[in-house]
């Protein structure tokens, strides 16, 4: 199984996932291939090594024979500039936050757009373009011409399912029904490559399962095929809000997702929830193209989920004996990861509190605590603090908003160290209790001032509470005699090996 993860917290565009998922190992050959097998005219891809954020990406370009200024900032953002006194000299005066090398570009070109572009260009691979008149197409004739292509079934199907999501929202952006929306021929062109380039990248790496961050998005407004458009642009809004994509706004100034990223990205239906224990296979970075004040780039990884137990049995293990002779489960001291739910709350009453402890417990918490504390407007509250392991995120999450007030919560994952340990049953002088063994590591020892072996034996508190109720005695007072005949056997132990 395949499992890719996608870190979008600095934009998507068709062209920068196609880019990161050739850079983490999809086959380019293949690619190249099924766009050729279109018999489509008017277009040629690129790929090429460019750095950018300081960082080598991969780079992924559909040129077409009429130039749409998909890339050209000056057409883009417009109203972002006015010309200077010092026109004649070339000079450019910038009025919004546009990166440096965008201003040297302008600089460059001596290029001031003038208003007869202001309706016609669009952002990315994404919007109709409008260059002159040209013959415009439908859903149902761009599913035809994926058809005819040499993809596969499954590929096919995925740069279908993107397209069908494009259509559905810009038909809603726009009032009509998706039969009636149209893909410019000349804009269809690079959509068509980007999207059915995504969708062979995707199938060719056996992806099954994706998981991915936030889509980072910019502010502003963009000049499209309409006019003037705030971002995140209508049609992202409605693919976002149709298929539950969670956007970060705010980044910097312009468009960062475009409608063909979020389309692509919602067709993957991906899980934004916390990435489980994994390995890394590769990893990849798929260059934007726009000179924004931040770098824009999608990075993919492909990844392996570990089962955390499988990891704590074999990660950091120093295997010593301990000095009763009882090796622990895992090894005398390991490495595993751990994760602390927490939050704040002030509206609960004590038996509800320990009602959701108790939930939270047989639901698998590692552990479970309250801590007083006082939060705004003097209001007494307690913070509930949840150990446990990635996996049980989701589950504890819901138990947590199910049987409390609780309608946030932070996460904190945390590596930590532990004593292995083992399980056994210790015959003392008042019947059988259930004790935990456990050794101190010799390297930690001579990190501090232990000397020795140190082996420490726990009773556990319920067999304690048991034991007491069935010798109807208290319990403090089963609890030391059993920890003074657990101290006594291990020192008898002791001075046996001296």
């Amino acid at each position: 199984m395949s499992v890719l993860h996608l870190d979008l917290q600095r934009g998507a565009s068709g062209d920068m996932l196609v880019a990161a998922l050739l850079d983490v190992g999809a086959n380019l050959d293949l690619v190249t291939a099924t766009l050729q097998s279109l018999g489509l005219s008017g277009f040629n891809i690129e790929v090429k090594r460019v750095t950018k954020a300081a960082l080598d990406m991969c780079d992924f370009d559909v040129k077409l024979d009429v130039d749409n200024h998909d890339h050209d900032m000056a057409y883009l953002y417009p109203h972002m500039m006015q010309p200077p006194a010092e026109q004649a000299t070339g000079g450019i005066r910038i009025r919004g936050p546009v990166s440096a090398q965008a201003q040297a570009a302008y600089q460059a070109t001596g290029h001031v757009p003038s208003h007869e572009h202001d309706h016609v260009h669009p952002h990315e691979h994404d919007h109709d373009h409008a260059h002159g008149h040209h013959h415009h197409v439908q859903l149902q004739d761009v599913v035809d011409i994926i058809n005819k292509s040499s993809a596969s079934a499954e590929a096919k199907a995925l740069a279908i399912k993107v397209f069908t999501i494009i259509a559905h929202a810009e038909a809603k952006a726009h009032g009509t029904s998706v039969n009636e929306v149209h893909f410019h021929e000349v804009g269809g062109l690079d959509s068509i490559a980007d999207i059915l380039a995504f969708a062979v990248c995707v199938t060719s790496l056996g992806i099954t399962k994706t998981y991915a961050t936030p889509l980072g998005e910019g502010y502003g407004e963009v000049v499209c095929q309409h006019g003037l458009l705030p971002i995140p642009v209508p049609a992202v809004e409605n693919i976002s809000r149709e298929h539950h994509l969670p956007l970060q706004t705010g980044r910097c100034y312009g468009e960062l997702v475009t409608p063909t990223g979020a389309a692509c990205i919602a067709a993957l239906e991906p899980d934004f929830g916390p990435v489980p224990t994994h390995t890394l296979r590769s990893s990849g970075y798929g260059a934007g193209k726009r000179a924004y004040e931040k770098p824009s780039f999608v990075r993919a990884r492909l990844i392996e989920i570990v089962d955390p137990a499988a990891i704590s049995t074999t990660s950091s293990t120093i295997g010593v004996t301990c000095a009763n002779g009882v090796t622990p489960d895992a090894a005398v001291c390991y490495r595993d990861d751990i994760c602390e739910l927490k939050t704040n709350i002030d509206d609960l009453s004590g038996e509800l509190l320990g009602h959701l402890m108790d939930k939270l417990l047989l639901a698998g918490a590692a552990d479970v605590a309250y801590h007083p504390i006082m939060m705004k407007k003097n209001r007494p509250a307690v913070e509930l603090c949840v150990m446990c392991h990635e996996e049980q995120i989701s589950k504890l999450a819901a138990v947590i908003f199910t049987e409390s007030t609780a309608i946030g919560l932070r996460i904190c994952r945390q590596e930590r160290l532990l004593l292995g340990r083992q399980a056994e049953e210790f015959q003392s002088s008042l019947g059988v209790v259930k004790v935990k063994h456990c050794q101190l590591d010799p390297e930690l020892q001579a990190a501090g001032d232990a000397a020795g072996d140190i082996a420490v034996a726990y009773p556990e508190y319920e067999s304690l509470k048991d034991l007491a109720a069935a010798k109807q005695l208290p319990l403090k007072v089963v609890e030391a005699i059993v920890r003074g005949e657990l101290y006594q056997q291990a020192l008898t132990k002791r001075e046996g090996k001296v």
